[in-house]
């Protein structure tokens, strides 16, 4: 026998062309050219065969005399589906002269189990217990439809029944190429006390699979043990005790317990406010602690007709701050002296207390002026007559300033309150965001001025009102970058029917005040631009006026899918209303004539469409980065083959955004067909590493502080619709090819980032998604692999992004659900810097 040699490296298969079964390998044949042969039973099959360089066998096995580079193959049998029932096996033999040698010999049954054993991949992101509850994360990818998912008992296979949340995963839609009806996001809470079993089983289930992953639930009892045995000696006298206990307890301790014992996963805000208060014991410590630099903060409040208990409430909260270097003035232009009186007869003996009665009411700017006036302070401190501070909101604010003395400007989370004083709902913010500001005041409450800062600045201007502390934090932000945010709910805002938080229709002159305020803003910063109110009390929407007639350079890659392509390039080219722009086509490995006789008619039916051809791999980073050779634009836009055009100036508002030299990237609001939220931004450390929030929500929804309606910075935008500078694009070296499928966008927008470019996401540019469909549908092992490599590639890059937290995601927020909910107990809540 000749020394011919044949190796198979793997045997994968697709469901394309009714399944199609790939092999590849490597052979050596001497001179002899070799035939495939590829039977069913006893029927000849044809097949398709491909030969392909393979220098790492070349490399390692320099001894064969191979007579070309062409040492591997790859062979593609299609219409598999159809011999499931007309066959018992499938062989493959390869022959030289009257040698033959088997490739592969396989049983119909084993074939028919392979093909569809890629149909359901799944993977768990996080398995951890807290206390009483188990809590799984994860993912499937079920590409034959029937997905169910079940969790059962091992030993008798009985099904238990948990709570299920079914998350939304566009993510996964863009790595694996499939519908997002294919992708199954999930979080499981499992309560141990009452499921006991030592091991439980997750069952994934669709038309011809099932597969199960075993979950051994005594290492979690393990864990527990400890925990379980010091809170059964808690004793509800014993407060020593339990302060001890608190202390012992590694992970937040008994506080943790309270929470997981009174609500389910995305538990009361009212929970975890207390949660998250400090103690008396933790009060009296600060209370106790020496400054080196003890900075005098002078609140500044307005008084007018305040009624009395919640005038009360609002001092005795200034009165109560464990930090006592405090001045409190209070400037009352109210009809009579009732409020006087009262602040006179309760406080009258304590001389942190400043209060001057106005003989003119001079509105809400002009009283607040007074109250300025008064002022002593080092640090002005801005409330209203009926809120409350939380009683470490002053010593947490001289901490801050403690280590981070540059800070002029400084602001902290806050929640409303009723009537009542009870905690309704928290405004969770992110670090100072420039575009977000210009939409609405998010920074709102509590707000504390450096003197200086101030002064440069000037006084609250009367011809504001209604909008007065919005166009004064937009002039202090003109005068410092110096901005600092305490992820902390220091301040509680009243709702009631006379309060701004409670009555919308009480200030709606305020709208047209806010508008004249970014407008002159706007004049100042020397931007041209229009101010429009978005109808959601109090968002405002800005147009810049594009300067100039600049080109845009639309890249859109394409892989057959001509319907879609087709509504793409029409929805762009019959809604846009910015006429400079061209459309490059990439073409990547199409199989269909029908595409390429489709370009034809495209390049001759638009004279603004040039169609341009990518010979490799599919790699997503590679394919625009060709293409980005042949623009001739000032700005580049990518756009996915699958997306339809909803507002006709799109361009228009992204290229304004763009040309601001403070801006290198611009990103879009993208929805599913069945018009809820695909797009809204990208948050870092989402899922582990990066992933899109308040995804299902309809387009009517506002979102969480107003984050579906209100242009923002943001860490990073989708590549499926992005705008950036060309000389951007060309400094950053294109985006990275090692991220081939995933993240590569997002790496795009953070590297643009640390060249001090913002990354905005403006919800005024609306396009549909018709999700990624160009790459096909398979899931395979090797498009699982390169997933988690990418994945490991990106957070090795990051990491300190990821421990730090994203800044335009507030650290109490859930970076599991993704809906802008609660963290849960097991989230870690960190402090950090603008």
């Amino acid at each position: 026998m000749s020394d011919y040699r044949v190796t198979v490296d793997t045997c994968s298969y697709t469901r394309r062309n009714n399944g199609t079964c790939i092999i590849k390998g490597w052979m050596y044949t001497g001179d002899q050219e070799p035939e495939i042969q590829v039977r069913a039973g006893h029927t000849p099959l044809s097949c398709t065969v491909i030969r392909t360089e393979r220098p790492d066998v070349l490399k390692a096995l320099p001894e064969i005399p191979f007579p070309d580079v062409k040492a591997g193959f790859e062979i593609y049998i299609e219409n598999i589906e159809n011999l499931f029932s007309l066959a018992d096996a499938i062989r493959v033999r390869i022959c030289c002269g009257e040698e033959s040698f088997p490739v592969i010999q396989k049983s119909m049954d084993q074939v028919k189990k392979e093909y569809f054993q890629d149909t359901l991949q799944y993977y768990m992101e996080c398995v951890e217990r807290r206390l009483d509850k188990v809590y799984i994360q994860g993912w499937c990818v079920d590409t034959l439809g029937g997905f169910e998912m079940k969790v059962l008992k091992e030993k008798d296979q009985q099904q238990e029944h948990v709570h299920y949340s079914r998350l939304r995963r566009p993510d996964l839609t863009e790595v694996f190429g499939v519908e997002s009806e294919s992708c199954h996001g999930f979080i499981l809470e499992i309560p141990r006390s009452e499921i006991k079993s030592r091991n439980i089983v997750l069952l994934f289930e669709n038309k011809a699979v099932a597969k199960r992953e075993v979950i051994d639930m005594r290492r979690f009892d393990r864990e527990n043990a400890r925990l379980g045995r010091i809170i059964k000696t808690i004793g509800k006298e014993n407060r020593e005790k339990n302060e001890q206990i608190r202390k012992e307890l590694g992970f937040r301790g008994f506080l943790d317990y309270v929470w997981e014992e009174s609500g389910s996963f995305a538990d009361a805000y009212g929970h975890y406010a207390k949660k998250h208060s400090p103690s008396k014991r933790e009060l009296r410590r600060q209370a106790k602690e020496e400054f080196t630099c003890a900075p005098l903060f002078s609140i500044v409040v307005p008084l007018y007709h305040t009624p009395l208990p919640f005038l009360k409430e609002m001092i005795d909260s200034v009165r109560e701050q464990s930090y006592g270097n405090w001045q409190l003035c209070l400037a009352d232009g109210s009809k009579d002296r009732a409020l006087e009186e009262f602040i006179f007869a309760n406080y009258g003996k304590d001389r942190r207390i400043s209060y001057k009665y106005l003989e003119k009411n001079t509105g809400i700017s002009g009283n607040t002026n007074a109250a300025l006036h008064m002022a002593e302070g080092d640090y002005i401190v801005f409330a209203d007559h009926d809120d409350t501070l939380a009683p470490d909101a002053l010593y947490e604010v001289a901490c801050a300033l403690r280590e981070h003395p540059e800070t002029e400007l400084l602001y902290t989370d806050e929640d409303l309150m009723d009537e009542k004083g009870n905690l309704l709902y928290p405004h969770f913010k992110p670090d100072f965001n420039l575009d977000f500001l210009r939409s609405l005041n998010y920074i709102c409450h509590l707000v504390v001025v450096k003197r200086s800062l101030l002064e440069k600045t000037g006084e609250l201007r009367p011809e504001m009102d209604g909008a007065q502390d919005h166009d004064f934090l937009l002039r202090c932000v003109e005068k410092t970058d110096a901005v600092y945010h305490i992820p902390k709910v220091l301040y509680h805002w009243r709702s009631h029917d006379g309060s701004t938080a409670g009555n919308q229709d009480s200030k709606l002159y305020a709208v047209e005040a806010g508008k004249k305020a970014l407008l002159e803003h706007y004049d100042r910063c020397g931007l041209e631009a229009e101010v429009e109110f978005t109808g959601t009390f109090i968002i405002y929407r800005t147009k810049f006026t594009v300067k100039g007639n600049p080109k845009v350079s639309i890249l859109i890659p394409n892989k057959d899918h001509i319907e879609d392509l087709n509504k793409c390039i029409r929805s762009i080219e019959e809604k846009s209303s910015w006429n400079n722009k061209e459309i490059i086509v990439i073409e990547n490995n199409s199989e269909e004539k029908e595409t390429f006789q489709y370009y034809e008619k495209l390049e001759r039916q638009y004279e603004n469409v040039k169609v341009v051809t990518w010979d490799g791999e599919f790699n997503y980073s590679a394919i625009n980065n060709f293409g980005a050779k042949y623009a001739e634009g000032e700005y580049y836009l990518l756009l996915n083959n699958d997306t339809e055009v909803i507002t006709s100036d799109w361009l228009e508002q992204m290229i304004g955004y763009c040309q601001r030299e403070d801006v290198g990237i611009a990103g879009a609001r993208l929805s599913y067909p069945d018009n809820t939220i695909q797009h809204a931004g990208v948050v870092i450390g989402m899922g582990g590493f990066a992933g899109h929030i308040l995804t299902g929500y309809g387009r009517k929804y506002t979102g969480y502080m107003g984050r579906l309606i209100a242009a923002q910075d943001i860490s990073a935008v989708t590549g499926a619709c992005l705008m950036v500078k060309k000389e951007l694009f060309q400094e950053l070296h294109g985006l990275d090819e090692g991220f081939a499928v995933a993240l590569n966008d997002v790496d795009f927008c953070l590297r643009a980032r640390m060249k001090n470019q913002l990354v905005v996401f403006l919800p005024g540019v609306e396009l549909y998604h018709y999700e990624s469909k160009s790459r096909g549908f398979e899931t395979t092992p090797e498009k699982q692999a390169r997933f988690q490599k990418e994945i490991s590639r990106f957070q090795e890059r990051y990491q300190e992004l990821l421990d730090s937290g994203d800044p335009y995601y507030n650290p109490n927020l859930s970076l599991i659900r993704g809906d802008c909910s609660l963290a849960s107990p097991y989230e870690a809540v960190k402090g950090r810097k603008v």
